[in-house]
C-alpha cells in the first residue's frame, strides 16, 4: 500500500484539530438541487476533519488543507462538505488525471479541477460537473499544488464550523 492510499484511508478515520480557508471549484458554477445530492458523505464533522487534517499536516512535510466552496463543480467526487490534502508536486511531474489547484489571472479565483489534456506549454483542466473545459491553461506561473487526499465530513456541516474554517476568501496552509 502506498503511503498516498494510507493517507486517504486515514483521512477517513482520524478526528484530530486545525484550521483551513476556502477554494473556490469553479467561480461560474452554481450548485444546483441535482448536484447537492451526489457527492459523499461521512460521519466525522467539519472540525473533526480540521483536527485529523492537521496531524497529516504534520506527518506529510509540504501538506497544505484547504475546504471548498460548494460549486457542484467536481461533483461527484466532492463538494463543500470535505477538506483538501495537497502537496508541492512539481510541474513536470504532474499528468492527465491529476486533480490540482491553480490560481485563475482574471479572477484571482484558486481553482480546484481535474487535468484533461498536456500541451507544450501546459495543462487543460475542467471540473468534473462542468460541460466544458476551463477557459485558461495551468502554466508554472499559475499551478499551486496537487491534491493526493480528501477527508468528507458530514453532509449537514458544509463549511459551518468557524473554529475549523477560518475565511471564505483566500488560501492558506494549516498552522504547525
Amino acid at each position: 500500500m502506498s503511503l498516498r492510499h494510507l493517507i486517504f484511508c486515514v483521512c477517513a478515520c482520524l478526528a484530530l484539530t486545525g484550521r483551513a480557508q476556502t477554494v473556490a471549484s469553479a467561480p461560474s458554477v452554481k450548485e444546483s438541487r441535482v448536484t447537492s445530492r451526489v457527492s459523499p458523505g461521512s460521519t466525522i464533522s467539519s472540525r473533526q476533519a480540521a483536527l485529523a487534517a492537521a496531524q497529516l499536516k504534520r506527518a506529510v512535510p509540504g501538506t497544505l488543507v484547504y475546504s471548498v466552496k460548494p460549486t457542484g463543480s467536481m461533483r461527484p467526487l466532492f463538494d463543500g462538505n470535505c477538506l483538501l490534502l495537497t502537496e508541492p508536486a512539481p510541474f513536470g511531474e504532474l499528468e492527465v488525471g491529476d486533480i490540482v489547484v491553480f490560481k485563475h489571472s482574471r479572477t484571482g479565483d484558486h481553482i480546484v479541477h481535474r487535468i484533461l489534456e498536456r500541451r507544450s506549454n501546459g495543462f487543460w483542466t475542467k471540473g468534473d460537473h462542468n460541460g466544458r473545459m476551463d477557459d485558461e491553461i495551468v502554466t508554472t506561473q499559475n499551478y499551486i499544488a496537487r491534491i493526493y487526499g480528501i477527508i468528507y465530513t458530514e453532509r449537514n456541516n458544509q463549511n459551518r464550523a468557524p473554529d475549523a474554517i477560518t475565511s471564505s476568501v483566500k488560501l492558506s496552509a494549516l498552522p504547525n
